[in-house]
């Protein structure tokens, strides 16, 4: 190539670098936004639960949680966020788009009730049974042979019908799925769905029943075929519920 194609080029490439000054140990606008609007929803999820984070630690183990899903850790977030303070043009950028995403989930959720009224009337009926928590940590020392066991805390006599669990779990490494498995107990017959969380967020396995004999009992087991000594996993919006 001759010189004179050179010259051009290296002034865009300087024009480019100029542009973006980001050092590299600072996250990317992309993965800031990512982060920080996750980290919106974990403090609605400590204002909304009082009795579950009514310390600073448990407070302390949900934002770790965040960070173990990003991959990061509390430095490269201070670092990160020190450098946007000093960038206004660019976290306004950032807070902007998490702007967006806020109201483009409300939207969502909002047309997601619309075309799956189940979603309002398993509030409204009174179709959820109650379980021990519905929000609530999990560390290895709560997980005795690595599983945590759970069912309905109440008797159930209802004939057919669809089952479901449903929760959303946050601060799971991408190399652990756990394996999950629901029971809907009919007389002494157990029906059984099995499957695997895949990653952080919503998790829902269905079972439907048809049978002449009332259903009893709903229950199951979630087993971790490893996890780490230091890991903290939050789980929220943990149901059992019956659609109509």
């Amino acid at each position: 190539m001759k010189i004179k194609y050179w010259i051009p080029l290296f002034f865009l490439s300087a024009f480019c670098f100029a542009c973006d000054n980001r050092p590299s140990r600072v996250l990317s606008g992309k993965k800031m936004e990512s982060l920080l609007f996750d980290m919106y929803i974990a403090q609605a999820e400590i204002d909304n639960n009082h009795n579950v984070f009514s310390d600073s630690a448990r407070k302390h183990d949900l934002l770790n949680a965040v960070f173990r899903k990003h991959g990061i850790t509390q430095a490269d977030f201070d670092s990160s966020l020190v450098w946007y303070s000093d960038n206004l043009e660019q976290y306004v950028k950032v807070n902007e788009k998490i702007i967006r995403r806020c109201a483009e989930m409300a939207e969502d959720l909002k047309t997601r009730q619309i075309e799956n009224p189940e979603m309002l009337i398993a509030e409204e009926t009174g179709v959820v049974y109650p379980v021990k928590n519905r929000t609530f940590f999990l560390r290895k020392t709560d997980l005795p042979q690595r599983v945590y066991t759970f069912q309905a805390d109440t008797v159930l006599h209802e004939y057919n019908g669809a089952y479901d669990l449903r929760f959303c779990v946050l601060g799971l490494p991408p190399e652990i799925r756990p394996a999950v498995t629901f029971c809907v107990q009919c007389g002494d017959t157990a029906i059984v769905k099995r499957d695997s969380v895949r990653g952080n967020g919503f998790f829902t396995v269905s079972v439907s029943v048809l049978s002449a004999k009332p259903v009893s009992r709903l229950y199951g087991s979630i087993y971790f075929p490893e996890i780490d000594s230091d890991i903290t996993l939050f789980f929220n919006h943990f149901t059992l519920s019956r659609k109509l």
